[in-house]
């Protein structure tokens, strides 16, 4: 089993989205199949499409039609933002919050989030591994149990990490 849990959310001179998402997502799932590897799990991000406004979103809906061409089967796993220990969600409003007292919101905070665990991520691929034949070919988006706005979530760091906002 290969795992391609590349993905990076900015550039940098040294590379792309397109070189990290698709072309190297690619060369991942050409070598596994070359190999003999026989299942294949690629995770990208919820709402990828090739017709976003967001070059990342485009990248990475890009990576999944390049790893579907070279590995048919593979797996895809969406999730929404990630929580979780050291993550980039929680952990990045939290000390926002506590270095400045502030958040900034865009919309007055009323977008929508759907913030899923990391752990209940890492245990559906646990599941597709132990069942190639039932998640073969398939396209899972994952979120967590919970819509909210990211006032709330704001919010909700606000009160644990005990600064005023």
């Amino acid at each position: 089993v290969v795992i391609n849990l590349v993905g990076k959310h900015f550039e940098t001179r040294n590379y792309s989205f397109t070189q990290v998402h698709e072309e190297g997502a690619a060369t991942i799932a050409r070598i596994a199949r070359e190999v003999g590897v026989s299942q294949f799990i690629h995770v990208s991000g919820a709402g990828v499409s090739l017709d976003s406004l967001s070059a990342w979103k485009r990248s990475k809906a890009a990576g999944e039609i390049a790893v579907r061409q070279e590995f048919p089967s593979a797996v895809i796993v969406r999730p929404t933002d990630l929580f979780g220990f050291e993550d980039r969600l929680l952990t990045r409003v939290g000390k926002i919050i506590s270095k400045f007292y502030m958040y900034p919101l865009i919309n007055e905070g009323n977008c929508k989030i759907q913030p899923v665990w990391v752990e209940d991520v890492a245990g559906v691929i646990s599941a597709a591994v132990r069942d190639p034949e039932g998640f073969s070919g398939k396209t899972l988006e994952l979120g967590g149990p919970r819509v909210m706005t990211m006032r709330e979530l704001v919010e909700f760091a606000q009160e644990t990490t005990k600064k005023p906002v």
